[in-house]
């Protein structure tokens, strides 16, 4: 089910609800209508829905695409755009891809949080949960 209204509204309510925020962006070639059966398959369809996700579809070259566009190129047409509450693109799929694939990407980007890596930091896919403040960590080690 595709977010009716605007691009700020979309990420204003994904942002409140700590939901991804995922655009579609379609054209009207070949590509586009492939990956637009994708998102109507019915699987894909009721993954997305229960993976907490606003999606919005937008039209390749409207005003709302370029805008989109000037925060975050759109290099190829068709391209998928799954964006994190902190507004770092977790996934970009440009193209299309068949359901079973774009059922595997949608769950790594679900998957229970992996460790730390190498650096300290935690990857990209892990910062959809708000990490718990010192003060959690150190109130449930004395609890």
């Amino acid at each position: 089910k595709w977010f009716e209204g605007s691009i700020p509204e979309a990420i204003a309510l994904a942002k409140s609800k700590q939901q991804l925020f995922l655009v579609f962006i379609e054209g009207n070639d070949e590509l586009s209508k492939s990956m637009g059966t994708t998102y109507e398959d019915s699987t894909v369809s009721s993954k997305l829905q229960g993976a907490k996700c606003v999606a919005i579809k937008l039209q390749a070259g409207s005003e709302p695409c370029q805008q989109f566009s000037q925060i975050y190129p759109v290099v190829v047409v068709p391209s998928s755009f799954f964006i994190g509450c902190n507004g770092i693109p977790l996934e970009v799929i440009a193209g299309s891809v068949e359901p079973p694939e774009l059922l595997n990407r949608i769950d790594k980007l679900f998957q229970e949080p992996a460790p730390v890596n190498d650096n300290g930091n935690l990857p990209a896919e892990v910062a959809l949960e708000p990490m718990p403040s010192a003060l959690t960590i150190a109130a449930a080690a004395t609890a």
